[in-house]
């Protein structure tokens, strides 16, 4: 994994780092770690049954995680579906849910290297 991907991808790092003490190991560790963060099973699951209930709780878990890691473009995604849930407007929240896919599938990609 190259630091320059992530910061090319919008992750702030110096602003992420300091979350982290600075620890980059300690930062990438916990990155590994959310590669295979069950909450995004546990979302498509709640998405492919219309569980809107259940799917803002993970997706607001989800948000914090990714907030705090500094994945800024899953994040910003992820805040558009949980304001979706919050306000139970379900009229885009397939097409979001989508987005935030196609962001975690980037992160992934990235990760790869």
């Amino acid at each position: 994994m190259k630091f320059n991907d992530l910061s090319n991808w919008g992750v702030d790092l110096k602003e992420t780092f300091s979350r982290f003490v600075d620890d980059k190991d300690f930062y990438i560790s916990c990155l590994r770690t959310f590669t295979s963060e069950e909450g995004f099973v546990v979302l498509e699951e709640a998405m492919e049954k219309k569980n809107y209930q259940r799917a803002f709780e993970v997706a607001h878990s989800l948000k914090g995680l990714t907030g705090n890691l500094g994945l800024t473009p899953l994040y910003e995604s992820i805040c558009v579906l949980v304001e979706s849930f919050r306000h139970e407007d379900y009229s885009c929240v397939k097409e979001e849910y989508e987005k935030v896919i196609e962001k975690k599938e980037e992160f992934l990609e990235i990760m790869k290297d």
